[in-house]
């Protein structure tokens, strides 16, 4: 029995200007993927043959830019008419990919495998929950399944789900099919978490609707909302050998999901970035953090906006950290300064020119480190630096870098237990932050992936969705033996 696995996978937000290149991308090939820590699982199948093809990952930004993706997807092809005979496929996947070309890029990637390997060949693919499925890649797989939490803690978990599921259809002989369900609903992921009601009763679902062989998995895709195409849109998926046990069970999923629209939050309060600093100031507990949430790289912001800092420095705040801007420019004025010399830049807003500009500060230079790569996404790449500037640390970067895990305060020499405020590039916190945030609270900041929707400059969305058309009715469609749901 032999499985190709590969993939290319990005979150892009079409209202990010700065497009993702063929160097933001992370590649592994051949027997490197393999030997990879995306699926220490594999050896759990010892009767399968594992073929790695292709996988680039890419932090989340602007569109991929068409040549990149098309030598990705080339090479990834060639790569698997090269593997010979496979019995299936899995595809590692997103699901909000977007390229500045043809839409539906994923979709097309899975019909093209397909076409190479056979049509009779069995196809499965996992997904992030904040994705996207469309009816192409609906009825090139056989299995998709997407995680299941948001934060995502899930995530090898998904991707064994998987490669299990394909493996198990080979072994019995089971022909599966994936039914999809779109929801018309375009709602930011920080504001579906799935640490809280009634967001995790929803996900609890999809652990009972499962009727094997009839129905073998069910997913929810919150999407994307930060990309305009006509397919912006939640969706229910369902797999089995039956398509109408398939489809009610998709439908039970996407009715509880829309039936709960109005209730979805953040789990923490939110605000402007004036009223989260003055909420985070009202306790000495430590540490206290805001979340600037429009300008999220890890959702396809640009990262390098400083409207937070700008408020961070109008407000005096005494004792504060701000992570991160990327800012070449600025690091090499740093890095002439020297550690303890005194430098004015102008920090941020030459990446993203759209929605904010550059803050002009003056201030001591702390510290000044080079990070070696080894990430797949290329986080810890170049250069960082921290610039004191009247008491709060500006964590300056060479690459755009979320802030996610506490040791990359503690490389720069910033203890994050003993800060009072600590500013991140986030929505809602990542478990290792959330685990000792003494408060927290997400700030409602411009950018790329705000979270004020009726705000962004929506063309091609399908109208009407949620919550742009906050008075809009649905409920899921009748069972129809042609199969498409919605269209796109």
């Amino acid at each position: 029995m032999r499985i190709a696995i590969g993939g290319i996978a990005s979150e892009n937000s079409t209202f990010n200007s700065l497009p993702t290149t063929l160097d933001d991308f992370g590649v592994f090939r051949g027997g490197e993927l393999l030997e990879s820590n995306r699926y220490p699982f594999l050896d759990e199948y010892p009767d399968v043959e594992f073929v790695g093809t292709l996988y680039a990952g890419a932090l989340p930004g602007g569109n991929v830019e068409n040549d990149a993706f098309s030598a990705l997807q080339s090479e990834l092809l060639e790569r698997l008419r090269e593997a010979g005979e496979v019995d299936a496929v899995y595809f590692d996947l997103h699901g909000a990919l977007e390229v500045d070309g043809p839409h539906d890029a994923e979709g097309r990637l899975i019909e093209a495998a397909r076409d190479i390997v056979g049509r009779d060949k069995l196809t499965a693919c996992s997904l992030d929950l904040h994705g996207k499925v469309t009816d192409r890649m609906a009825g090139n797989l056989n299995i998709a399944t997407a995680y299941r939490t948001a934060p995502h803690i899930d995530t090898v978990e998904t991707r064994q789900r998987a490669v299990d599921l394909l493996v198990r259809c080979l072994r019995d002989g089971i022909r599966t099919s994936t039914t999809r369900i779109g929801v018309p609903m375009a709602m930011p992921g920080d504001i579906t978490n799935t640490n809280f009601q009634p967001m995790a009763s929803v996900y609890q679902m999809l652990e009972t609707v499962n009727r094997e062989p009839e129905v073998i998995d069910a997913s929810l895709l919150i999407g994307h909302c930060w990309t305009d195409r006509p397919y912006t849109m939640a969706n229910a998926l369902a797999c089995g050998a039956s398509p109408e046990s398939c489809h009610e069970a998709a439908a039970n999923v996407a009715g509880e999901f829309w039936k709960h629209r109005n209730e979805y939050h953040y789990g923490m309060p939110a605000g402007s970035m004036d009223e989260c600093i003055a909420r985070a100031l009202q306790t000495e507990a430590r540490p206290a953090f805001i979340t600037d949430s429009g300008d999220n790289p890890t959702g396809g912001g640009v990262g390098d906006l400083v409207h937070a800092l700008e408020r961070l420095v109008a407000n005096k705040v005494p004792e504060a950290v701000f992570a991160s801007v990327p800012d070449s420019v600025a690091l090499d004025a740093m890095a002439e300064a020297g550690i303890g010399g005194t430098v004015s830049v102008s920090l941020g807003g030459k990446l993203d020119k759209i929605y904010g500009k550059p803050l002009d500060v003056t201030g001591i230079v702390e510290r000044l480190e080079t990070v070696g790569g080894g990430s797949l996404f290329r986080l810890a790449r170049g250069r960082q630096a921290v610039l004191n500037v009247d008491g709060i640390k500006v964590i300056v970067t060479d690459r755009r870098t979320p802030f996610h895990h506490l040791n990359q305060f503690r490389r720069l020499g910033i203890e994050p237990l003993e800060c009072r405020l600590i500013v991140v590039k986030l929505g809602y916190l990542q478990p290792e932050l959330s685990a000792v945030a003494a408060s927290s609270c997400i700030a409602l900041t411009p950018g790329a992936i705000c979270q004020n929707l009726p705000s962004m400059p929506f063309k091609a969305i399908r109208r009407p969705i949620y919550p742009l058309d906050p008075d809009m009715e649905w409920q899921p469609p009748e069972y129809s033996a042609a199969g498409r749901t919605d269209g796109s």
